[in-house]
């Protein structure tokens, strides 16, 4: 790294930690740490569903993908830290209810799907869990007034907002929302299909994001493995050998395959005159080649909102390891179903005198279980048992 894009990057460190936001001395004594109770709220979390579930936590809003709950690192909801502990297991028992709808993510407006379903899964909560019934309109109270208001020319994210607070239990405020977006959030909860309004154009700015709620999270894309693939001729060679640096979890990032000509190569690199918008730079052509430069762009590197990743086949020198949710999933995915496994046999031609090779095919396939397989299956058993009595006898 040169010397000007040293003396930059330190001059932008310090410029950050002047300007940046630091937390109030009142938020971080109400603050919760989930690093510690990650392992109970597993348990908790396997205890409400009866299933696997693994826990997460992110810098993000996280949400429910599958078996995984993705929780935030912190959580300070509530004015006490007492309540904010009790908020989080709100939060999981919430997961757990969405969960078990079982409705398919939408990667559009994940804010605007969860707070569809929230009278759903409120309703749920307080029958299966009478304790929760009081503190949840407590909690929501507090989120509802720590909301804010889109930008007064954003119809998309103030129709977003009027159903998060109407999800939330705010009446219609003229004062804090148009009345068209109220009307088009009624209509919307309704279950009518009304179109989103259009966002607004700029040239130099895009409009802020409608903020997600802690106490729900998000729906996040169910987790689909991918075949395997047939390992190379060595495959310890497409392992990294140079450095490897650690970034936290990121919880929704989207695949992008490398392309075969090297001729349209265009992987993102760290330029000096793009280091702050370093996450959308879509700069000309350039070569793949793997270099270790991994600690020259170290601090860079911290600071991306990393939200592509590119498959390769080069071998790489260094590493940047993060934990990432690929359309739902940690690791590995196919954007389809993995094909059954199949098994050939030989068979005996007796005609022939002869084996044909590989002639019978086995096909195993995962079939849905029928409402009537009990009955079904007790009913076989019956005359089974009745026909080997028979034989015997």
């Amino acid at each position: 790294m040169a010397w000007d894009e040293t003396l930059f990057g330190l001059a932008w460190g310090g410029a950050k930690k002047l300007l940046g936001e630091k937390p109030t001395a009142d938020v971080l004594a109400r603050r919760v740490e989930l690093e510690a109770e990650r392992p109970r709220l597993e348990a908790l979390a396997r205890l409400l569903t009866g299933r696997p579930i693994a826990v997460a936590l992110t810098d993000e809003l996280g949400g429910v993908a599958g078996d995984t709950f993705f929780l935030p690192r912190t959580f300070d909801v509530g004015p006490t830290i007492a309540l904010n502990r009790a908020g989080v297991v709100v939060r999981v028992a919430w997961s757990a209810i969405a969960h078990g709808l079982e409705v398919k993510a939408q990667r559009e407006q994940p804010v605007l799907e969860m707070a569809k379903l929230a009278s759903t899964v409120r309703a749920s909560l307080v029958r299966d869990y009478p304790p929760l019934a009081e503190l949840l309109p407590v909690l929501e109270a507090f989120v509802l007034a720590a909301r804010s208001s889109p930008e007064p020319d954003d119809a998309r994210g103030q129709a977003i907002e009027a159903v998060v607070r109407l999800a939330l239990g705010a009446p219609v405020d003229d004062a804090a929302l148009p009345l068209p977006a109220w009307r088009w959030a009624q209509r919307t909860l309704a279950g009518e299909a009304v179109a989103l309004p259009d966002a607004p154009r700029r040239w130099l700015s895009q409009p802020r994001p409608v903020a997600g709620i802690a106490l729900w999270g998000e729906l996040l894309a169910s987790p689909r493995l991918a075949k395997p693939s047939a390992p190379g001729k060595d495959a310890g060679e497409q392992l990294s050998t140079g450095t490897e640096a650690q970034k936290k979890l990121v919880t929704r990032v989207e695949r992008v395959q490398e392309p075969a000509q090297e001729l349209n190569e265009n992987p993102l690199v760290h330029s000096f005159e793009k280091v702050h918008t370093l996450e959308t730079y879509k700069g000309g052509s350039k070569r793949i080649d793997g270099d270790d430069e991994l600690a020259a762009h170290q601090k860079a590197l911290d600071e991306l909102d990393l939200r592509q990743v590119v498959r390769s086949h080069q071998r790489a020198r260094s590493v940047y390891r993060a934990d990432l949710l690929l359309d739902g999933a940690v690791g590995e995915l196919e954007d389809e179903a993995a094909e059954p496994a199949e098994a050939l046999y030989d068979e005996w031609d007796e005609a022939k005198g002869e084996w044909r090779r590989q002639w019978c095919r086995l096909t195993t396939r995962a079939v849905p279980e029928a409402p009537d397989a009990g009955s079904s299956l007790r009913a076989l058993r019956g005359r089974l048992v009745r026909t080997t009595a028979g034989l015997r006898a």
